[in-house]
């Protein structure tokens, strides 16, 4: 495994305990001695587009997309927002300094100021200083492809909210979360969406 590896512990959420490992400049005993006993999923780091990147350089910004498979089988994207990480944390959470972007599912941009965990609202990214309304999510029909076709993989989880990662060749699904907090939705327009799931019976 070459370049630089983000160690996830896997009884943690919301980005907590994740960090990452240089083995170009780190000692691998030194991985294992903090590793031993417990359970890590280990990672490459994945290469972003510029266009993503530069939203703050230190951490992997992902796309949530959340997609509801209906009673026919027929999968549809009910809505999706951008997690852009702040200062030097190198996850996106919303939960780990990051700020949401909602996004226009129509033209991919994002459509109105983001917003933190303690709800204070950014027209500017507090790390780039980047404006961020209007802003283009780079090949926006290809990321709505990508996880209608991640869920129709299985149509029995019907409610998956996916995390994906647009690369510069493609894209990288970096998880998909049966368990997906809903209020990454809900912050925006202050509505409940239950009855938008049901409504896909």
């Amino acid at each position: 495994m070459g370049g630089v590896i983000v160690v996830k512990p896997l009884n943690l959420s919301s980005g907590r305990g994740i960090f990452t490992f240089d083995p170009s400049t780190s000692n691998w005993d030194e991985l294992e001695s903090k590793l031993q006993g417990k359970e890590y999923l280990l990672e490459q780091r994945v290469e972003l587009h510029p266009e993503i990147e530069r939203l703050n350089p230190p951490s992997c910004q992902t796309i949530r997309v959340y997609t509801v498979v209906d009673a026919n089988g027929n999968v549809s994207v009910i809505d999706a927002v951008i997690r852009v990480g702040g200062g030097d944390a190198i996850q996106d959470n919303f939960h780990a300094k990051g700020v949401v972007y909602p996004i226009d599912l129509k033209t991919g941009r994002i459509s109105s100021a983001g917003k933190d965990l303690l709800n204070n609202e950014y027209l500017v990214h507090p790390s780039s200083g980047i404006f961020m309304p209007g802003y283009q999510i780079p090949n926006w029909n290809g990321v709505l492809d990508f996880a209608i076709r991640a869920a129709s993989l299985n149509k029995a989880a019907r409610f998956i909210g996916w995390d994906v990662a647009i690369t510069p060749s493609g894209f990288e699904m970096i998880e998909g979360n049966y368990y997906v907090y809903c209020g990454l939705m809900q912050i925006f327009d202050k509505k409940g969406k239950y009855e938008l799931i049901k409504s896909y019976k």
